[in-house]
C-alpha cells in the first residue's frame, strides 16, 4: 500500500507534472512509487490534449473500395472451386461417359485384296533356273571338298618327286660333265682334327670342297660345329648362322643332320660327329666377334639394329628397356621400339625384359 507520505508528495506535485509524465505505482513489479517519462506519439495520438493554436486532425476515412473488382475476383475463385470440385468432376465424367455410349460406332470398312504382281512369269522361270544352277553347283562344291585334303598331299608328293628328279639330273649332268672333262691330279686335303678350330683349304685354291650332300644351311651348322669342338647350345649355333632358333628352316636342317649321322647331343649341347667332319670336308670359317654383329646387321631392320648397338656398347653390362629405347633414338613404349626388342629376343641376339643385356655368344 502506497504510505501517506508518498501520497502527499504525489497529489502536490501531480499539477506540476510535464507531458508525458507520471506517477507509476506497483506492487507486483516496481513496489514503489516512481516518476517517469512515457515516449511521446508519433503518430496521431486520438487522446491529446486539443490546443488552441492547432487545428485538430480530422480522423482517417475508410479507403473507397472498388466493388466490381472484388465481384470479379469472388466470381473467379467461385468457379475454381466449382472446378475442382470432386463432386463435380465426378458428375462431368459421367456425362462424357453416357454420350460416349450415345455414340454410334462405325462400321467396318470392308478391305479388299488386290494383288498386283512384281515378277513376270518369265523372269519367275529365269529365277528358277538360277537357282538350280546354283544348287548343283553347290553340290559339286560339296563333293569335291571332301578329296581337297587327298589333292594337296598328292600334289605334295608330286612336287617332292619333281625335285628329286631335279637334283639328280643335276647330279648326273655334273657327275657326266666330271668323267668328260679332262683329268686333274687329285691333292689330297688334309681334313680339320676334332680339337682344330682353324679349318685347312685346298693348296690350289683355297675354298672349300664343294660337296653335293650338304644343303647350304646343314653346311653352316657343321661349320659353325667344327670351330667349336666342345659343341654349342641350339640358340648359339642358330645365331652362327643366322638363323633363328625357333625357324621350321632351322629346325629342318637339325633333324636332317641327326638323321644322316652328322651331329649329336640335345638342344643345350650340339657337337659334331665323325662322320659329319668327314662330309663337311674344307669349309670357311664363320663370322665372329665384329664380323658377325656386321653379318647380323645386314639382315635387321633401323630399329633392330640401334637397340642392338645399344647393349653391345655396354656389354656386359644391362640396361633398362626405356633407357635402351632413348639412347637408340626412339620413344619408350611405341610399337616400333618394342617390336624390334621381339624380334631380337626371338633370335636370341638379346636377353631379359624389363632391363636387357646382349647375348653372350656375339662376343665368344
Amino acid at each position: 500500500m502506497m504510505s501517506d507520505r508518498v501520497k502527499r508528495l504525489v497529489c502536490t506535485s501531480v499539477t506540476g507534472l510535464e507531458d508525458g509524465q507520471a506517477w507509476v505505482w506497483s506492487p507486483h513489479f516496481l513496489k514503489k512509487t516512481v516518476r517517469v517519462r512515457f515516449r511521446l506519439r508519433e503518430t496521431f495520438d486520438s487522446g491529446a490534449t486539443p490546443k488552441m493554436s492547432k487545428e485538430a486532425k480530422k480522423p482517417a476515412t475508410l479507403a473507397d473500395v472498388d466493388l466490381k473488382d472484388v465481384q470479379k475476383k469472388m466470381e473467379a475463385t467461385i468457379e475454381r472451386a466449382k472446378a475442382e470440385d470432386p463432386r463435380a468432376l465426378k458428375a462431368q465424367i459421367a456425362e462424357l461417359k453416357r454420350q460416349a455410349k450415345a455414340v454410334p460406332v462405325p462400321a467396318a470398312a470392308k478391305v479388299e485384296k488386290i494383288e498386283v504382281p512384281v515378277l513376270k512369269d518369265s523372269q519367275v522361270k529365269q529365277l528358277t533356273k538360277a537357282a538350280e544352277k546354283v544348287q548343283k553347283v553347290l553340290e559339286r562344291w560339296l563333293e569335291a571338298s571332301g578329296t581337297v585334303q587327298q589333292v594337296v598331299k598328292e600334289l605334295g608328293t608330286i612336287a617332292h618327286e619333281i625335285f628329286t628328279a631335279a637334283r639328280a639330273k643335276d647330279i648326273v649332268k655334273n657327275e657326266l660333265s666330271r668323267l668328260h672333262s679332262p683329268r686333274i691330279p687329285v691333292v689330297p686335303v688334309v681334313r680339320p682334327s676334332h680339337s682344330s678350330r682353324t679349318p685347312t683349304k685346298t693348296p690350289q685354291t683355297g675354298h672349300q670342297e664343294a660337296s653335293g650332300k650338304l644343303a647350304g644351311g646343314e653346311r653352316k651348322i657343321l661349320t659353325a660345329l667344327a670351330q667349336y669342338p666342345d659343341g654349342r647350345t641350339k640358340v648359339q649355333a642358330a645365331i652362327l648362322t643366322g638363323y633363328a632358333h625357333g625357324g621350321g628352316g632351322f629346325i629342318n636342317y637339325l633333324g636332317s643332320l641327326r638323321t644322316k649321322g652328322y651331329i649329336t647331343g640335345g638342344n643345350d649341347r650340339l657337337r659334331i660327329t665323325e662322320n659329319g667332319l668327314a662330309a663337311l670336308g674344307e669349309y670357311h670359317p664363320l663370322p665372329a666377334g665384329a664380323d658377325l654383329l656386321d653379318h647380323w646387321r645386314k639382315s635387321l631392320s633401323k630399329a633392330e639394329c640401334a637397340a642392338l648397338d645399344v647393349l653391345v656398347s655396354v656389354f656386359p653390362e644391362s640396361l633398362p628397356v626405356a633407357v635402351v629405347a632413348e639412347r637408340a633414338g626412339y620413344t619408350p613404349g611405341t610399337g616400333g621400339i618394342n617390336n624390334a626388342f621381339s624380334r631380337l629376343r626371338t633370335l636370341e641376339l638379346i636377353q631379359g625384359y624389363s632391363e636387357l643385356k646382349a647375348s653372350e655368344t656375339l662376343f665368344d
